[in-house]
């Protein structure tokens, strides 16, 4: 290592050399160098080399530092080849300087790459000139040789002094130049205008004109934007824009302009667009507009709001002609005009959409009180196209009353209307009061016109009231009344007048008129009629009546309300008589009451009538009161399906009592009839109760009543109904008494005798129909013909048809006996002496006979004995036969006794009888089709009739023969070709294809039996008994203990046995358990005695002779369907085994199962083929033949010669 210094410059340099193998082994070559020179002669240098073997490199960077110039520079070289992999050149060259100051100086910079100028840069700036420039060039370094070199130029001037600034930008490259060239004008300038311009070119080598030309432009003002902009506008494709805006005090717009024919832009833009938006405002209104325009198509909006005085006004408006838009029509225009004053509010608002309009006008004013002003309401509403209008208006004042409603449409291209007007003004001595209706749905009232006018004085002590009433219908009609009154201290004076007039009569009007005046206790009347020239007057003067009242109309809830007193001078008694009907209606339900009652004194009768609806239902009451305290009443109500009706009576708090009859129609048709009696506010009674239904497919009629209550009631209404007579006979002839003395105080007034002898004649009638007890409602009731049939043939006929039920049933419980009665009634002679006549015959003729043949006399007696104890012998024996075959006929009969035990029961204890009829098996929809009397006829009398014409007596005899041998201690299940089982209770339905299937095991920790199918390829049946197992193969051979095949037979040490014969094969064990098959017929029965009931679970079910569980689940559910019942019992490993295909069958199903010339039908009335029918018919081909085979096992298992059909023996 050496270090010298000269002439200001430091140099170190260090070598090292070595012939060491081990080092040359580890890569440090023989001769290596580091050289380091730091000098300061023309500047700031720095050198750096170094020798590693054969390779060099090294850095050498100088910095040059004046008063105009700074510069630094650099270099780098290397002769390392993994470097020059790793992508770092040989040669690096570096250089960057600047000169001048700030305001005026000049930069470069450059890089150079193994001698190839890869970038350099120029930047010139001229402060005092107000000018910059930059220059930039780029080329890389080719990346082949294949590949041409790629650089890029870049030139950018600026003028950023003086009025006008601008700025260019060339950027250049093989085959392509952009040029971008933009000035502004008025920069930074306040007020004027200000100015600027943009221009865009890009060249691609080998093309005439730029392939992208943008030319902008745009000047502003204080008030004013204009601006536009082109692209490409010297090709074919181009674009244009233009906008202009103004912008002033009180308003500003702005306009946009798009010209354009490129095809991508086509697609989203139309070919020339305009769009100009204005906004004008000021203190108290703004308001703007938008309209664009595309060709043809032209959208145009308006918008307004303005504050006027008290309020405001808006407005919206929209027109276009888009198809774009179609969910909007062409025309949509909003309107509202709002103004509040003090306490008055008004609004108007109106409405476009397309052809319609819609507009409203309201005002409301509500003082705070009425001496201030009136209270309006004014509503109007009006619709185009259909003319529809609604006009509401309410008014109130202190003295006066507006209400107005109108409704208006059009009809059949005609207006039609509807106008309800209501009017009251008042003053101080007048009252006037109009209303007015008119609408177009009924002829009969189509207008009506209701005026009355008061006027009342104190002063003057008058009064008068008019009426005007008309109303057009067909007929017009016009109506006038008129009241008027005037009276003093000892005198008064009234007259009432009224017209009647139509078009059509024959005489102009009719007027009639009463007058009635009173001068201290003299009373005058007159009246007088008049029609055309035509009147009637008469005219009476008495002092012996005296008359008052009151009336009401329109009251709260009353609609009407009157009350009339009179009075005759000198008697105590003073009659009255009220009349009112009140509406208590609400929104739920409607309540109208009619009220009246008559009074003489201290005696009333009070009638009256409500009648009620609500949604559910209705109800009608009628009822009467005697002096207040008395009540009877009957209700009627109707509720859904039921209707109810009441009669009672009340005389005082503890006293009440009534009678309730009650029907009810279900929904199930069915009927009930239910009559109850309460006494003394108690509990209900019931009296009789009817019900007519239908329950488990059976026609039920149930009845209950007793005699006794029926009496007891009819005693009460006839001790009751004698009380009121004799109560109502007292006040007629009370009152006749009085209408006596009036008639005798009047005989200055003819009127008032005639009025006397008719009142007189009205309560003589009365008070003869009131001694006509005989033919009042209960003298008819006792007599009718219905009471006659409900107390006397109606339980005479019930009390013979119980008798005739027990007779039936007691003769069914002997049988025998009962055919032996028969006879003798035929025959006169008994059953039992004929037997022992034709007893005694065969004895003596067989000793006869033994006679003739034993030649021996020794040995007569001895026959003789013989013979006497043969007919002993024969005699036990036939009264045992006889007892037997009557014991088992009433077992076979046994259901037919019940099914008559059931039709028809009669209690006399409960005074109640029931009778039950089953119905035919049909849909719902066949009885109103039909009607109920089609179907029963068909039912119960055509259907019988067919089924007696079509009777087998073989198949008759044969069900007669299964009842007798039946025993109900064996419970047998089949098996039919892998493909159908029968259960345990009769249930017939087809396997699923997949295996192995669970068909039955016994319900306990360690099961006696297990039966599977299919539990492998080879297996057909699997059986497991009392630890043994079982194996009936699809082959026909037979496996027990899965080794030891059978041949005959088998017996394992836990009591299984197995025989196999020619065509059966059989399994059992000694609890009651067996399986046999017939390889033959593909037929198997599962068997379970008496002592296994309900122990069993699986596909076959559970043998307990219910059929209602017979699809039980593993958990020990019932399942909800066959598919899932099945699942259920499928084993694992689960598989999918194709069923043996079966030979197409000779016969039909219809021809085993249904056919009256089946092969099959004597077994039809034992073993119901209605099941296999429907499984053969949904089954494959092979099925007929296979469900015959098991069809033919149940009928020989009750006891039926039947054999497989013979076309089936051929499959």
């Amino acid at each position: 290592m050496t270090v010298s210094k000269i002439f200001g410059a430091v140099r170190v340099k260090s070598h090292l050399r070595h012939t060491v193998n081990y080092l040359k082994t580890l890569g440090v070559p023989g001769n290596n160098s580091i050289q380091v020179e730091l000098g300061s002669s023309e500047g700031k240098a720095l050198t750096l080399q170094s020798q590693f073997g054969g390779q060099h490199s090294g850095l050498r960077v100088k910095m040059k530092s004046l008063p105009m110039t700074k510069e630094i520079s650099g270099n780098m070289w290397h002769s390392w080849l993994w470097l020059k992999d790793s992508g770092l050149p040989l040669n690096l060259e570096g250089l960057c300087s600047i000169q001048g100051v700030f305001s005026q100086f000049q930069s470069r910079a450059q890089l150079t790459v193994d001698g190839h100028k890869l970038l350099a840069s120029g930047f010139n700036v001229s402060a005092g000139d107000g000018r910059l420039a930059l220059q930039l060039s780029y080329s890389p370094l080719a990346s082949n040789q294949t590949r041409p070199r790629v650089g890029l130029g870049t030139a950018l001037t600026a003028q950023f002094k003086g009025p006008l600034r601008s700025a260019s930008v060339d950027v250049q490259c093989q085959d392509w130049r952009l040029r971008v060239m933009g000035d502004v004008g008025a920069w930074r300038a306040h007020g004027g205008s200000k100015e600027a311009r943009v221009t865009l070119k890009h060249n691609v080598q080998g093309q005439s004109s730029p392939a992208l030309q943008l030319e902008a432009w745009g000047r502003l003002t204080g008030s004013q934007l204009r601006c536009s902009m082109a692209v490409n506008p010297e090709l074919s494709s181009s674009l244009a824009l233009i906008i202009q805006g103004h912008h002033l005090l009180h308003s500003k717009d702005l306009m946009v302009k798009v010209v354009q024919n490129i095809p991508k832009l086509l697609v989203y833009l139309p070919s020339q667009l305009n769009v100009r938006s204005q906004l004008n405002q000021s203190q108290s209104s703004v308001s703007g507009l938008l309209e664009v325009l595309s060709g043809r198509r032209r959208l145009w909006a308006l918008g307004e709001l303005a504050a006027i005085e008290s309020g405001y006004r808006q407005a919206l408006e929209l027109k276009h002609s888009y198809p774009q838009l179609k969910p909007f029509p062409r025309t949509v225009a909003v309107r509202t005009v709002y103004e509040a004053r003090n306490w008055s509010y008004q609004v108007q608002h109106g409405a476009v959409w397309g052809n319609q309009e819609f507009s409203m006008s309201g005002l409301y004013s509500a003082p705070p009180a009425l001496e201030l002003g009136n209270q309006t309401l004014k509503v109007q509403i009006k619709c185009i196209p259909r003319w529809t209008s609604l006009e509401v208006t309410l008014e109130r004042s202190l003295q006066s009353r507006l209400d107005s409603v109108s409704l208006g449409w059009m009809r059949h291209g005609r207006v039609e209307q509807i106008r309800a007007l209501s009017t009251w003004s008042r003053s101080e001595e007048i009252n006037e009061t109009k209303l007015e209706l008119k609408q177009p749905f009924s002829v009969t009232l189509s207008q009506l016109s209701l005026h009355t006018l008061s006027h009342g004085s104190q002063r003057e002590q008058r009064s008068s009231h008019q009426t005007h009433l008309t109303w057009d219908s067909a007929v017009p009609v016009n109506v006038s009344f008129s009241l008027n009154k005037q009276w003093q201290t000892n005198s008064s004076r009234g007259q009432a007048c009224a017209v009647f007039s139509t078009q059509q009569m024959t005489m102009s009007s009719v007027k009639g008129c009463v007058s009635v005046g009173q001068e201290g206790n003299t009373y005058s009347q007159n009246a007088e009629l008049r029609w055309d020239n035509r009147s009637v007057k008469q005219g009476m003067k008495y002092q012996t009546l005296s008359w008052s009242g009151s009336h009401r109309v329109n009251s709260v809830e009353e609609l009407f309300y009157t009350q009339s007193r009179l009075s005759v001078t000198g008697r105590p008694h003073q009659c009255s008589l009220t009349l009112s009907l009140i509406n208590s209606s609400t929104t739920q339900g409607t309540n109208m009451s009619l009220y009246s009652e008559s009074k003489i004194g201290n005696w009333s009768v009070e009638v009256g009538g409500s009648a009620l609806s609500w949604p559910q239902g209705s109800s009608l009451q009628v009822q009467a009161r005697l002096d207040g305290a008395e009540r009877i009443w009957l209700n009627g109500t109707t509720e859904g399906r039921c209707f109810q009706t009441t009669v009672g009576h009340t005389n005082g708090p503890d006293l009440c009592e009534d009678i309730t009859v009650m029907a009810c129609v279900g929904t199930n048709h069915s009927l009930m009839v239910d009559v109850q009696k309460r006494d003394s506010c108690s509990k209900s009674e019931t009296l009789g109760r009817v019900s007519v239904g239908t329950a488990n497919q059976k026609l039920m009629l149930r009845a209950s009543g007793c005699l006794e209550s029926l009496t007891a009631v009819e005693a009460r209404i006839h001790y009751l109904s004698s009380q009121m007579w004799n109560k109502l006979s007292e006040r007629i002839k009370t009152l006749q008494h009085l209408l006596t003395e009036f008639r005798r105080q009047s005989t200055d007034s003819k009127l008032l005798q005639e009025l006397s002898v008719m009142l007189l004649d009205v309560s003589q009638r009365a008070e003869g129909l009131l001694g006509q007890r005989d033919r009042g409602l209960l003298a008819l009731w006792q007599k009718s013909r219905l009471r006659h049939a409900t107390t006397n043939s109606i339980p005479r006929l019930l009390s013979l048809l119980q008798h005739a039920s027990l007779m039936g049933q007691q003769e069914l419980r002997r049988p025998l006996a009962t055919l032996a009665g028969v006879y003798q009634d035929v025959n006169g002679q008994r059953l039992e002496t004929l037997w022992r006549e034709t007893v005694s015959l065969c004895n003596e003729r067989l000793a006869e006979v033994v006679e003739a043949l034993l030649g021996n006399p020794p040995l007569r007696p001895l026959a003789r004995a013989g013979a006497a104890m043969f007919s002993v012998a024969l005699d036990v024996a036939g009264q045992h036969t006889y007892h037997w075959m009557e014991t088992r006929l009433a077992m076979a009969l046994s259901g037919v006794r019940k099914r008559l035990a059931s039709v028809y029961k009669l209690s006399p204890s409960e005074c109640s009888v029931t009778v039950s009829l089953a119905l035919p098996p049909l849909s719902q929809s066949k009885w109103p089709q039909a009607g109920l009397v089609e179907v029963l006829l068909e039912e119960w009398l055509l259907r019988p009739l067919q089924t007696l014409a079509a009777i087998r007596p073989t198949a008759e005899l044969y069900r007669l023969k299964r009842k007798i041998m039946d025993s109900p201690f064996r419970h047998q299940a089949l098996l039919v070709a892998d493909q159908f089982v029968m259960t345990f209770d009769g249930h017939l339905y087809e396997l699923p294809r997949s295996r192995p299937l669970l068909l039955a095991q016994e319900i306990s920790a360690d099961p006696s039996f297990t039966l599977l199918l299919g539990s492998d390829s080879q297996s057909f049946l699997l059986i497991e008994m009392n630890n043994s197992t079982v194996n009936v193969q699809h082959n026909g051979q037979v496996r027990a203990d899965c080794t030891n095949a059978v041949t005959h037979t088998f017996h394992s040490d836990s009591g299984v046995s197995v025989r196999r014969g020619s065509s059966i094969v059989q399994v059992s064990n000694q609890k009651g358990v067996s399986v046999s098959c017939d390889p033959s017929l593909e037929l198997c029965s599962f068997t379970l005695d008496g002592w296994l009931h309900g122990t069993s679970t699986g596909l076959l079910g559970i043998n307990d002779n219910e059929a209602g569980n017979d699809f039980p689940l593993p958990d020990g559910s019932q399942a909800e369907n066959l598919d899932s019942f099945l699942y259920s019992w499928q084993m694992k490993p689960e598989r999918i085994r194709p069923r043996a295909p079966a030979a197409m069958s000779p016969v039909s199903c219809d021809s085993l199962f249904s056919s009256p010339d089946s092969p099959l039908s004597s077994c039809f009335r034992v073993v119901d083929p209605a099941q296999f029918l429907s499984v053969c018919e949904s089954s494959s081909s092979g099925a007929p033949c296979r469900l015959a085979s098991a069809f033919v096992r149940l009928c020989q298992q009750n006891y039926i010669p039947l054999e497989v059909p013979v076309q089936c023996l051929k499959v």
